[in-house]
């Protein structure tokens, strides 16, 4: 996990941006991203789709050097991992911070699922999924014992996710040598907030964030995680997870030995799931595969591109990151990069993975 020290308030200034549709009217959005130094600091930025113009640090001091943010209705889930160990809400309408609750010293929160107050938090180094009242950030947490299914108390939850009252929540049991002795998915009753079932992935660590896909959708309501045995070409794969009454793991999308590396982020969109695939420690790409798993002949982004982070907007244009430069580029709904050579400097280097939201 990446290491981060610091974190300060966040306060968010009042801006907006600009897309335009594929028929030529405009789409008014907000893009903001993460940066880091991958160290101490961090900042959170907005890119102006329209004008490819940069307000660095203009939503300021909200992120550490390892931070996630998820996007829940109208607020921001910006959550301040190893050595933070809190989650900062923001009212996106209002830009205004609304609370910044702590998830206990030594916790390294990884993700948040939200159901009306509760804030459910995924710790990589805690025995317990930990709810946090956004009401009351004053409330003792409500603990979620998860120690059980790891012999040593701790089974590294890496996501949590929400679909129809449930909580998906994965595990990546790693021993004291960080290797992976498992896949795991629990799903929790949000009613009790007790374990109602669990079952095996196909395969060890699941890594990244759980992507929703829509019910009526080519996907069929499938949550995606990938699994990254050795993130190399080897064991791993994009995984389907079926939610509902009987819960298991749907097997593979795509294998890792097929898209040639591992994925650290992915996104349903209509009838493909977008990937960013490190297929080196220099190198990496964005693809597209179906929901038969069939990849896409080429990458959207060139080589010597190093893409490990992206989104795509409402209105088809994708921002992604690039880890050689450390900034962003963005592509329009055409798959044309609008950016120039080195990208747009947001002001810290865009952060690794799951650091871009487009509203």
């Amino acid at each position: 996990m990446h290491k981060a020290i610091a974190l300060s308030f966040l306060y968010l200034s009042q801006t907006a941006c600009g897309g335009q549709t594929d028929d030529g009217s405009t789409s008014d959005a907000e893009v903001f991203a993460l940066g880091t130094d991958g160290v101490t600091s961090g900042i959170l930025s907005q890119i102006f789709i329209d004008n490819l113009g940069v307000g660095q640090g203009v939503i300021a001091g909200v992120a550490a050097s390892d931070s996630v943010v998820r996007h829940v209705g109208d607020r921001l889930y910006i959550v301040n991992r190893f050595g933070s160990d809190n989650v900062t809400i923001v009212d996106i309408d209002t830009k205004q911070l609304v609370a910044q609750i702590s998830t206990g010293a030594g916790t390294n929160p990884q993700d948040v699922a939200v159901i009306g107050d509760s804030i459910y938090v995924c710790a990589y180094d805690s025995g317990n999924i930990i709810v946090l009242d956004q009401g009351d950030e004053q409330a003792t947490p409500t603990l979620i014992d998860i120690s059980s299914y790891d012999s040593d108390g701790v089974p590294n939850c890496g996501s949590i996710i929400e679909v129809d009252g449930n909580l998906y929540a994965s595990l990546g049991i790693l021993d004291d040598t960080f290797a992976s002795q498992g896949g795991k998915v629990i799903v929790i009753d949000s009613a009790t907030n007790t374990i109602s079932t669990d079952f095996d992935l196909t395969n060890n660590n699941p890594f990244g964030l759980f992507e929703a896909s829509s019910s009526t959708g080519p996907f069929q309501g499938d949550l995606l995680i990938t699994t990254t045995e050795d993130f190399g070409t080897g064991n791993g794969c994009v995984e389907r997870v079926s939610p509902g009454p009987t819960p298991a793991s749907a097997g593979c999308l795509i294998e890792n030995s097929e898209l040639g590396g591992f994925v650290s982020k992915l996104q349903v969109v209509g009838d493909s799931a977008y990937l960013a695939v490190s297929t080196s420690f220099t190198e990496g790409k964005l693809v597209r595969v179906d929901s038969s798993g069939t990849l896409a002949e080429q990458s959207i982004t060139p080589a010597g591109q190093h893409v490990t982070d992206f989104v795509v907007c409402p209105w088809g244009e994708i921002v992604t990151n690039d880890k050689n430069q450390g900034t962003l580029r963005v592509y329009g709904s055409d798959d044309v990069e609008r950016t120039e050579s080195a990208g747009l400097d947001i002001g810290l280097p865009a952060a690794y993975a799951n650091g871009i939201i487009c509203l």
